[in-house]
């Protein structure tokens, strides 16, 4: 048996020491590298959360699209990318406003937006949403793409108005939106239905044949998957009438769907159907409110 010479010996244990401080500094430098891989995502995700952070406290006091330095008191805005028949007068109301409805005076004149409506030449239509949406249409004009689903008399490409302006604004708290706005139009109402009432398709008449027509649109709109033949439905509807007008259905998520849906008393909504009808609402854009903090 050959004896390792006292040398060999030597080199061989400085070669297991080296190999041990190799290994040891190579599981140390894994260890690092995990440390440094953990502190930089720590990093990362901590900037976005920042980020996001700050982004939403400068939304929140940021309470005004417009002027927001200018409270309870009128001002006009204007736009060269929306044609528009005049400047757009905006007022932005504070708790303190909203208290002494302020914004019911406009040009020393009460009862906003009533007197607007100048006899019957003019009809005046509101539509409550956020100040995100409400800035997007002083600016860009109405979006008939950015309407919900499977609404009364939409599916996606509908834009909706009312004619108080307290339920307007009730609108915008049942969608839960974190702003309110209401937007008024005064519309020239030969312009818009038409010399003989031609344009849109008018769905109030409580008589019992205008009140299956209504029972029919709405359960295409809102149960339209149900039907073979929807498309032509809605593309004959379309092609005749710029815009519908009826009484809200009452509806519950609660419920299932029927072919024979049930009208909430008392109610009435216009619903925009096309671009030529949405350029004539974008043009008669008349005022804007915005709503300081629910």
């Amino acid at each position: 048996m050959e004896t390792e010479r006292p040398s060999a010996r030597l080199a061989n244990e400085h070669r297991r020491t080296m190999d041990g401080w190799d290994n040891r500094s190579l599981k140390t430098d894994c260890v690092c590298s995990t440390a440094q891989r953990t502190h930089l995502v720590s990093e990362v995700f901590f900037s976005k959360y920042v980020l996001s952070y700050s982004a939403s406290v400068f939304t929140k006091y940021s309470r005004f699209p417009c002027q927001e330095d200018t409270i309870n008191e009128w001002f006009t805005h204007s736009t060269d990318d929306v044609p528009r028949d005049q400047a757009v007068n905006i007022i932005n109301i504070d708790k303190d406003g909203q208290t002494r409805k302020c914004y019911k005076t406009q040009n020393q004149v009460d009862g906003f937006p009533l007197p607007l409506k100048d006899d019957e030449e003019f009809e005046i239509f509101l539509h409550g949403t956020s100040h995100e949406y409400a800035e997007d249409i002083i600016e860009n004009g109405i979006d008939l793409r950015r309407g919900k689903k499977e609404q009364d008399f939409s599916d996606g490409d509908g834009f909706y108005l009312g004619k108080n302006f307290d339920e307007a604004f009730k609108w915008t708290g049942t969608r839960r939106h974190s702003s309110s706005a209401v937007l008024v139009f005064r519309v020239k109402t030969s312009e818009l239905r038409g010399d003989n009432n031609e344009n849109g398709y008018d769905l109030q008449d409580p008589r019992n044949k205008i009140k299956k027509e209504w029972q029919e649109v709405v359960s295409q709109f809102r149960y339209g998957k149900q039907y073979p033949h929807r498309r032509k439905f809605r593309r004959d509807l379309d092609k005749n009438y710029q815009f519908i007008e009826g009484p809200m259905a009452s509806v519950s998520p609660n419920k299932p769907p029927s072919r024979f849906p049930v009208q909430k008393d008392g109610t009435y909504q216009l619903c925009v159907r096309n671009d030529n009808c949405a350029k004539l609402f974008d043009r008669c854009l008349h005022s804007v409110v915005f709503f300081g903090d629910k």
